[in-house]
């Protein structure tokens, strides 16, 4: 009976070691599963993070370009404008070199007409 107490007793230890080995590697498959969702969370968190950050980057990005383009539109408003001044403001000086100019005609056909009148 020694021997089959013995017998017993190590298939008894095998049996306490077995579960002993299976607990510790539950715990670890368990520990395991709790890090993949951790990191599973993480990922989920750093993507949502992510996706507000480049809405945030759209939208920057959006009214810069609104605030860029209305600048231009702005700018090339302002500058038709002053091209439209100075372009009267070229004419008024086109007609005023023109009436100078005819009054010098003038001032020199009237200065002949009298040099002329003086002489006879």
């Amino acid at each position: 009976m020694d021997a089959l107490q013995k017998t017993v007793a190590t298939y008894k230890a095998r049996e306490v070691e077995l579960i002993r080995v299976t607990n510790s590697q539950s715990e670890i498959v368990g520990n395991a599963e709790i890090a993949r969702d951790q990191a599973l969370a993480r990922e989920q968190s750093a993507k949502e993070i992510i996706s507000k950050l480049n809405e945030r980057v759209r939208l920057e990005v959006e009214g810069a370009k609104r605030n860029a383009d209305e600048q231009i539109a702005r700018v090339f408003q302002q500058s038709k404008e002053r091209e439209l001044k100075l372009q009267d403001e070229l004419k008024r000086l086109e007609l005023l070199c023109h009436e100078l100019e005819q009054q010098r005609e003038k001032a020199n056909r009237d200065k002949i007409s009298a040099i002329n009148q003086f002489q006879k």
